[in-house]
This record gives C-alpha cells, sequence and structure tokens, in this order.
C-alpha cells in the first residue's frame, strides 16, 4: 500500500492545464434553462434552489410534461393527463401552477372534450418554461448555491484531466496531502504517502467519485514508473 515514489515535490506542479476562455459557468448560462434541464445534477441544484423560495412546482410541472409527451399510448395519455391537472392546474391544486386565462380556457376545453393528445400542454408549458427562464433562472445563476456546484464540478474535470493539477493541490499548505516519511520492512522512505489515504483525499478535496480516484492513482503510479525508467536509461547513457 505504501508506495515511496509518490513524491510530489519531484514532480512539476508549477501549473494545470489551461481551458482558454471558455467556462463550464459560461456554457450553462448561454444553454439556459434547456441546458439545466438536460443536466440531471444540475436540474436537481435547481429544484433544491426553487425549494428555498417555495417555487419548485413550475420545474416539477415542465418535468412531468415532459414524460406525458413522451407516452404514446392514448389509455397511459388519459391517466397521466388527469395526473397532471389534479396536482398543478385544477383549482386548489396541491402544486397549482399560475398560467395566463386564455391558455387555461384552451386547456380545459380540449381536456374536458377528451381532446388529450401530445400537445394538451404544449401552451402551458411553454408559458411556465419562459417565465422559469426569465424570472428563477437568473437568480439561481447568481446563486452561492450555483457558484459553489460549478467550481466543485470545474476542479473534479480538472482533477480527471490533468495531473500536474492534483500535484499542485497535494502541495497545499493547509489541505494537501499528508506526505511525511515513512517505514516499510524496516526502511525508511522521505517524503512518500499512502495509496489509501491519496484516495480518500481526492474524494474529500477533489470531489472525485471514488472509482475515478483509484483510476488517478493507477495514473499516478504508471506515470512515476516511466519517469524512474527514464531517469535510470539517462543515467546509464552517461556512464557509457
Amino acid at each position: 500500500e505504501l508506495k515511496p515514489s509518490m513524491t510530489p515535490s519531484m514532480r512539476n506542479s508549477s501549473g494545470f492545464q489551461e481551458y482558454g476562455s471558455s467556462s463550464p459557468t459560461l456554457d450553462v448560462e448561454e444553454g439556459g434553462l434547456h441546458a439545466v434541464l438536460e443536466d440531471p445534477s444540475l436540474c436537481a441544484l435547481f429544484k433544491d434552489f426553487l425549494d428555498t423560495e417555495h417555487s419548485s412546482e413550475s420545474l416539477l410541472f415542465l418535468m412531468e410534461v415532459e414524460s406525458y409527451n413522451a407516452t404514446e399510448e392514448p389509455s397511459q395519455q388519459r391517466i397521466r393527463a388527469q395526473a397532471i391537472y389534479d396536482k398543478y392546474l385544477k383549482p386548489d391544486a396541491k402544486l397549482e401552477i399560475n398560467i395566463n386565462s386564455n391558455i387555461m380556457k384552451t386547456f380545459l376545453k380540449r381536456y374536458e372534450s377528451d381532446k388529450i393528445d401530445g400537445s394538451l400542454f404544449r401552451q402551458a408549458q411553454s408559458s411556465i418554461f419562459t417565465t422559469l427562464e426569465l424570472d428563477s433562472l437568473s437568480r439561481f445563476f447568481n446563486s452561492e448555491m450555483f457558484h459553489k456546484f460549478m467550481e466543485i464540478r470545474k476542479e473534479k474535470a480538472r482533477a480527471e484531466e490533468d495531473m500536474s493539477y492534483v500535484f499542485s493541490r497535494i502541495n497545499h499548505p493547509t489541505k494537501g496531502l499528508d506526505i511525511s516519511t515513512r517505514r516499510l520492512d524496516d526502511v525508511l522512505y522521505p517524503n512518500c504517502f499512502i495509496a489509501s489515504e491519496f484516495v480518500i483525499w481526492l474524494v474529500q478535496r477533489l470531489f472525485i467519485d471514488k472509482s475515478a480516484a483509484v483510476e488517478l492513482g493507477v495514473r499516478l503510479q504508471e506515470q512515476d514508473s516511466s519517469n524512474e525508467t527514464n531517469q535510470e536509461t539517462q543515467q546509464e547513457s552517461k556512464e557509457e
């Protein structure tokens, strides 16, 4: 488990890969509500944010309508349409949403006439989508919750793609990894850390999934072995 040659101080940790002017945060903001809805983790975070404003019913409505739109069987469409109406559109519904009265009249005319098809909620869906994007979404993008989430995601991506960034974080004076002299089979190895501690540190500090953290450890070990081989080859060439 002890890997004596994993010595960050021997590596080049002067910087990490440059990602240009593009930013995950900017990409999401440019994509708007569509980008949020297509990202399960971000969508869940947006719901948590809306919960703090007591307004998550609009997002839940959009998600249920999307599920309804994917339903092709007429009998299932009727069941789902009834459930959506009862939950979000019926007067005094548990999660009643606010939509334009004209849109509501058009919906009720079709609904009560049993004209239930894939376009039944289209106007209501469009109206709620626009309201969310122009109102709640801008506050979400300006929230500490969103920026913290994106910073964690950005750091995780850097760690998974660029080993030099991992080295720079390992050497952090207060949040880095415990690097010290260790003993293995009565042999002292300076500037070392334990593999299992490295994995735990990646998970806790860089928010990397455990499987990805183990993979990074393997990459680090392979890189270390390659460096040692190159150093030995260079030394042999000098001696010749």
